[in-house]
């Protein structure tokens, strides 16, 4: 998952799965339809606080990767409990992670 759209398409994919309509979604969920909508359609461009909420109900979430040293290239943190995930980026602190915290969830992903 690499865009809003991804995102998007993701969430679409788990409610079309359970057949719920946006509207029935957006109760379940406590967002508005048009959030609900947005949501499935690559929008909001930038995460605020209901998105991680919204996903954590989903039961889906951001994958969290790290950058390992000089190699450049990623990895998935498989130590974490279930349900518990963060970044690390190298050289930037915090990051990512402060604004996660322990509610992105990276399992089904």
């Amino acid at each position: 998952m690499r865009t809003t759209q991804d995102l998007g398409l993701m969430v679409h994919g788990v409610r079309t799965r359970h057949q719920p309509t946006q509207a029935e979604l957006a109760v379940r969920l406590g967002v508005s339809r048009r959030y609900s909508s947005e949501l499935e359609t690559g929008r909001p461009k930038v995460p605020n606080a209901k998105l991680l909420p919204v996903l954590d109900q989903l039961g889906v979430g951001p994958v969290v990767r790290e950058v390992v040293h000089d190699h450049r290239q990623c990895r998935l943190h498989p130590h974490l409990p279930a349900g518990v995930s963060r970044m690390r980026a190298i050289g930037s602190p915090g990051g990512l992670h402060t604004l996660l915290g322990k509610v992105a969830r990276a399992d089904n992903l």
